[in-house]
């Protein structure tokens, strides 16, 4: 593999010259041919990770994720991905398995390894994540989740749930269930907030709350087991994911949607636009979220002033699984 020392001698020049080449430091263009022509030739690549050893920046970033499942994560993460590609920076992707515990030694670990600043897809927040973050003194961004005194970038998930309540209020529907995830995810529990802020206004309503997981099959199990004894005739789910499955056992029971019952969700994913019937839900920006958290994160690596929360904003989708029952 060639090396600076094989440059410096096929090009006639100092190895410092070559240095500064490779480091767009200032050389005369005559001689910066000369060493392109020559670098070009051996295909030399730089070694970057040697190089920002000696730097004060390793032009990297890393993310921490939960874990890989999830449209809405995967959308953001090209959009960080290819934003720090536009200012020669890299990405590195950490999962911790939904592993709080993990999670935390993450933080720590990858602070160490020298990268320029840190993005955390947050699915909660504990004492020791606010300890972690103030501990390892990197720039440091969270998604999804509001930490006091620590940058963030969340949806506005309160607005999001009061639309989904004013529709339903609009509607004439009396008998809701709203399948949720628990109070520990405060993104979620934002939603579910916002949502009872407007339908607490007709005291007729009766809303039944339901706790499940975030995958299809937990949102199915609980629909089968209660929905004889409830007979909602409105389905409101924290994630397009458990509208999914409160849909399929609706199904299941011979049900009809939305003639029978209605159902929306939050997050606009790819298949809720094209599930059968197309899901009435909430679209949240998470190309843009993922945008503005890798330029939020470069602005603090740069020394730049940025507000310590950002909250992007959202907008209701009505499709076919939802319908009136009054105009």
């Amino acid at each position: 593999m060639a090396n600076i020392n094989d440059i410096s001698k096929l090009a006639g020049v100092s190895k410092s010259t070559v240095s500064r080449y490779l480091n767009n430091g200032s050389i005369s263009k005559n001689t910066a041919k000369k060493i392109k022509k020559v670098v070009d030739e051996l295909n030399y690549i730089p070694n970057t990770f040697a190089r920002s050893l000696k730097a004060a920046n390793s032009n990297s970033i890393a993310t921490i994720i939960p874990n890989f499942i999830g449209f809405s994560k995967n959308i953001s993460l090209n959009a960080i991905d290819a934003f720090l590609k536009t200012k020669s920076y890299k990405l590195f992707i950490s999962n911790s398995n939904d592993n709080m515990k993990e999670e935390i030694k993450l933080i720590y670990s990858i602070a160490n390894q020298k990268v320029d600043g840190i993005i955390l897809f947050a699915s909660q927040v504990t004492d020791e994540h606010y300890k972690a973050i103030n501990d390892v003194k990197v720039p440091f961004i969270v998604i999804g989740q509001e930490l006091d005194g620590i940058h963030c970038i969340v949806h506005n998930d309160y607005k999001a749930g009061k639309l989904i309540g004013e529709y339903i209020l609009n509607s004439g529907h009396k008998n809701i269930s709203y399948f949720g995830v628990g109070d520990y995810d405060k993104s979620i529990k934002s939603r579910y907030l916002g949502l009872m802020s407007v339908l607490k206004k007709d005291k007729t309503i009766k809303v039944n709350y339901h706790t499940v997981g975030f995958d299809v099959y937990s949102a199915y199990n609980i629909l089968i087991n209660t929905y004889k004894k409830n007979k909602s005739t409105y389905y409101v789910a924290a994630t397009d994911n458990i509208a999914f499955g409160i849909i399929k056992g609706l199904k299941k029971l011979n049900l009809d949607i939305p003639k029978d019952v209605s159902v929306s969700g939050f997050g606009d994913y790819d298949m809720s636009m094209i599930f059968n019937p197309a899901l009435t839900t909430i679209s949240f920006p998470y190309s843009d979220i993922g945008t503005m958290s890798a330029k939020m994160l470069l602005d603090m690596i740069n020394g730049i002033d940025i507000p310590k929360k950002m909250v992007l904003d959202c907008e209701l989708k009505i499709r076919n699984s939802t319908r009136r029952l009054c105009t």
